[in-house]
């Protein structure tokens, strides 16, 4: 049996041919390295996405670093507002000294050392009490606790002296607070001695001479706050 190949059957073979390779081609190479390229996207995004939560991890602990020093920071500058744990004696050379260096004359002084923490409330409406709620919320360990010791003393002087005594703990001493005052004023007639020749005995005795002093009083009431430093 002959068969007669024509031209155009031959270009259609060299067409098939050229089809065949190039699927070959395809499936040989094409399609492994498609695949291949799939799978190293899927790689890439895979990493991308570690990249992306490292970084925020990396950024979440400095943004706890940075919180953490600034939480320190404003501890410290806590503390230094309030004196350490005191003794009795040493609250009482304190109100003592502050007294002297007024030109006060103490008359009397009374110490009650704190037996446990004081309950301090901070101002409702300030920024410092609404954190102060928010981390009771959130049921944060308190970082701080106080303890205040009470003083009672009652000391003389002039007006001027027991103004700038109040004035100078309002303004200088922030760990002092001023629980209560009372301000009394008497006067003294001014008594001159003379002497009287009197019937039986030779004597002295006092006259007054219409002058009076007057004596300003304060008794005044402190709470000196201290806290573990």
């Amino acid at each position: 049996m002959n068969m007669t190949v024509t031209e155009r059957d031959k270009k259609l073979l060299g067409f098939l041919a050229a089809f065949m390779v190039a699927l070959l081609f395809f499936v040989a190479v094409f399609r492994p390295l498609s695949a291949k390229n799939k799978e190293l996207d899927q790689e890439v995004a895979k990493m991308q996405e570690l990249q992306a939560e490292y970084g925020d991890k990396a950024l979440g602990a400095q943004d706890m670093v940075a919180k953490e020093k600034s939480t320190s920071q404003q501890l410290q500058d806590v503390l230094a507002r309030f004196y350490p744990m005191l003794q009795s004696q040493d609250a009482e050379k304190m109100i003592t000294t502050l007294m002297l260096n007024h030109g006060l004359a103490v008359q009397s002084l009374t110490v009650t050392m704190p037996e446990i923490e004081s309950d301090v409330k901070w101002y409702q409406y300030s920024n410092d009490a609404k954190q102060q709620g928010e981390a009771t919320e959130q049921g944060e360990e308190k970082l701080l606790s106080l303890y205040a010791a009470k003083i009672t003393c009652v000391a003389e002087g002039d007006e001027k002296q027991l103004w700038n005594l109040i004035d100078d703990i309002s303004a200088n001493y922030p760990a002092i607070s001023i629980s209560s005052a009372e301000w009394s004023v008497s006067e003294k007639p001014v008594a001159v001695s003379q002497s009287t020749l009197a019937e039986e005995t030779d004597g002295m005795e006092s006259k007054s001479t219409g002058e009076t002093v007057k004596t300003n009083r304060l008794t005044i009431s402190f709470e000196i706050y201290m806290c573990n430093q």
